[in-house]
């Protein structure tokens, strides 16, 4: 009864051990002086976004927009608007921040608003709950934030299409009221970029 127990307690050790693993030593890992393993990080390989093969003029996208919208009368009383990030529905790349800094320079040059700040809207998020780093903001928490903000519009801006093949680029503009949340004006356009390889 005894050998059995034994023979059997070897078996059982002999199977644990056999979905056992020797661990090689590895050339990469050192010793400190304290006797702790140092194991260098693992190597992170960053790849850069996908550039396009053509450079747009974005103010002479968003210019004609701009200049329709202000020839729509607006029923407005403090002439302050919030313009949100500019949405990419295309399934290109695109430099967004680059396209928002030209979207906002276009209002600047031609605008009749007064146009609210990265650091009032930053601070606005921050009151509302809203993440900072935020960019896909939904158009009900845009309408509050200019609520909060107490602007009379946000406009809305959108690159509907980019063709490397046909050379063009579809833009959207929306002008919504804040007090209503209805769209006072909606504009879109195809356009053939002024292009430099």
């Amino acid at each position: 009864m005894k050998i059995k127990l034994y023979w059997m307690a070897i078996a059982l050790f002999a199977v644990l051990l056999n979905g056992c693993q020797l661990v090689t030593p590895n050339n990469d890992h050192s010793v400190t002086d304290s006797g702790e393993l140092e194991v260098p990080p693992p190597a992170i390989t960053v790849t850069a976004p996908p550039q396009l093969n053509m450079m747009i003029d974005w103010e002479n996208i968003f210019s004609p927009l701009v200049d329709e919208m202000l020839k729509v009368p607006q029923p407005i009383s403090n002439k302050v608007l919030l313009v949100s990030d500019v949405k990419n529905n295309t399934n290109d790349y695109l430099p967004i921040e680059k396209i928002n800094a030209s979207l906002m320079q276009v209002l600047k040059k031609k605008s009749q608003y007064h146009l609210v700040d990265k650091m009032t809207v930053y601070q606005g998020k921050q009151a509302l709950g809203i993440s900072a780093d935020d960019k896909l903001l939904s158009r009900a928490k845009m309408v509050a934030l200019a609520r909060y903000l107490k602007t009379d519009l946000v406009l809305f801006a959108s690159i509907d299409q980019l063709s490397t093949t046909k050379d063009d680029v579809n833009a959207t503009l929306e002008l919504l009221s804040t007090r209503t949340g209805e769209i006072i004006w909606h504009q879109s356009i195809a356009h053939l970029p002024d292009m430099a390889m």
